[in-house]
């Protein structure tokens, strides 16, 4: 009997019902109809034997970066600031180089250029005169510097034709558009591109990102103005918008089709001195003094602090990502057994330094922070996250913010004392927080001064000269200053990179 039930079973899942043919035919259509998009879009931007023998394409950019919460301020307008550069593609030496040039609020001065070829790659700091070898460099990452430029995406498309799928019509610009969805190779996200039906030529790519403050969100490249180069269209502006605000402003200038590439162009600057660095343990432990640590290594090399009160423990940064927090949360209790975490203090609002504060949310642990930023923690705390959910999308706890009134906040019990300053307004955050510990005589920092792994000073920023100005007026008995990023430094290298500053001529 069994047998036979068994061979009933199989008969019914061999033979496909009425609706499964149907759900096939649907996807069949569906691709057809996709790819016929797909190869008309193809066609538009110069047919795929031109574009496959292409040599080479380079082309310079000169636009605006607008600082989604990376800004002074926690709500928009974000900071603008200019930026400018140029990409390189070499499509017979498979290998592509990136050099842009920009700055980040607070004074932050960067130039750098980046070569990812086969067999590895290097960046390097044009300013600082450094290289950095980046021997994980791979063909994702030439992908996404092609990805710039909207015929190799629809190539990248054609590479994973099986994906393809029709996803339907849309207005752009009041201009009707085919929807077309490919899955990405290197993590199987879906990529929506919209096709002008008029002129076949790609206007946007889409695609669903977890953002660090709302969650679910859109990322949005818009490919606009094109003008024909060599028999190829390409576009003479890009717009970059996440979560509906634009990020990135620029004009696309200069083109070059099939030109010289002097192999020179791609050597990494000889009398620059190498500023790797070695690497370090992820997510370790190291003591600063009894009950205080550092812990290193926290989302590619960043830390926090944790220090232990009588009864509970305070960490102080969650940069990163749930993950991240996940794995400092997780070491905490395996070191300081029976303790829980009662407050976390971020230094600041950018979304680098507070994408793991939902898991601690999620763990009931009070936010430490100044009132401008409640706002900005509370859409935080109930972000929708579905589409990679985190600690709090399970758990849904509610917000407990204790705010940092006056400029200063004093925690303390018979064991120890920590006082929460807030510092600003600095050109990097109009409300900073450092951390003090005055047994110690440490101070944590976030952003203020960054030492390389190398170990080399470099000059500071705005928001260095900010901080020492104030460091010098507090009168406080500082020994080591515990940064967010970098080496534990001392008042005296953070007075050394401040008269490292001299005016720039770029």
């Amino acid at each position: 009997m069994r047998i036979l039930t068994y061979g009933l079973l199989s008969a019914a899942f061999l033979l496909p019902s009425a609706a499964h043919a149907q759900g096939t035919a649907e996807t069949l259509a569906s691709y057809r109809r996709a790819r016929a998009v797909l190869d008309s879009a193809i066609a538009a931007h110069g047919g795929l034997q031109r574009l496959a023998g292409l040599r080479s394409l380079s082309m310079r950019h000169d636009g605006m970066s607008h600082w989604r919460n990376q800004s002074p301020s926690a709500r928009p307008p974000w900071a603008t600031t200019a930026t400018r550069g140029r990409l390189v593609l070499d499509f017979a030496g498979q290998r592509a180089l990136w050099e842009n040039q920009t700055q980040f609020p607070g004074g932050f001065h960067n130039h750098s250029r980046q070569l990812v070829a086969q067999s590895g790659g290097w960046s390097a700091s044009l300013i600082e005169r450094r290289w950095f070898s980046q021997d994980d460099a791979t063909g994702n990452q030439r992908r996404n510097l092609m990805r710039r430029l909207p015929a190799w995406n629809l190539l990248t498309a054609l590479e994973r034709a099986p994906q393809l799928r029709y996803q339907g019509a849309a207005t752009v610009a009041g201009r009707p558009h085919d929807v077309i969805l490919y899955a990405a190779a290197e993590n199987g996200t879906q990529v929506a591109l919209y096709v002008d039906r008029r002129t076949r030529l790609l206007s946007k790519l889409e695609q669903l990102v977890t953002d660090a403050q709302v969650g679910d969100a859109a990322f949005e490249i818009a490919y606009l103005d094109y003008r024909p180069v060599a028999g190829i269209p390409l576009p003479s502006r890009r717009v970059v918008r996440r979560a509906g605000d634009v990020t990135e402003d620029i004009r696309l200038l200069d083109y070059v089709v099939d030109g010289p590439l002097p192999d020179s162009l791609f050597v990494r600057p000889a009398d620059f001195v190498d500023g790797t660095g070695g690497p370090v343990a992820d997510t370790s432990l190291v003591t600063l003094a009894p009950g205080v640590w550092l812990v290193q290594g926290v989302a590619g090399g960043n830390n926090s602090l944790a220090v232990e009160f009588e009864d509970h423990l305070m960490v102080v940064e969650a940069y990163g990502s749930d993950a991240a927090s996940r794995r400092t949360i997780a070491l905490l209790r395996s070191a300081v057994p029976g303790k829980r975490i009662r407050y976390l203090v971020p230094t600041h609002h950018h979304d680098d330094h507070t994408g793991g504060v939902r898991t601690f949310i999620a763990e009931s642990v009070a936010v430490v922070t100044t009132p401008g930023n409640r706002e900005y923690f509370e859409t935080m705390a109930r972000g929708t996250f579905t589409a990679s959910p985190d600690a709090q999308s399970r758990a849904q706890a509610p917000l407990r913010l204790e705010l940092v009134t006056g400029k200063r906040r004093v925690f303390a019990d018979g064991t120890r004392r920590v006082e929460v300053i807030d510092i600003g307004p600095n050109p990097h955050a109009d409300e900073m927080v450092v951390v003090y510990l005055p047994a110690e005589r440490l101070l944590m920092q976030g952003d203020l001064l960054n030492l390389p792994a190398d170990g080399r000073m470099r000059a500071g920023t705005l928001a260095s000269r900010h901080f020492l100005e104030w460091v010098d007026r507090s009168g406080l008995a500082i020994d080591r200053i515990i940064p967010v990023h970098g080496r534990p430094q001392t008042v005296d290298q953070l007075r050394e990179a401040v008269r490292l500053m001299e005016p720039r001529a770029e």
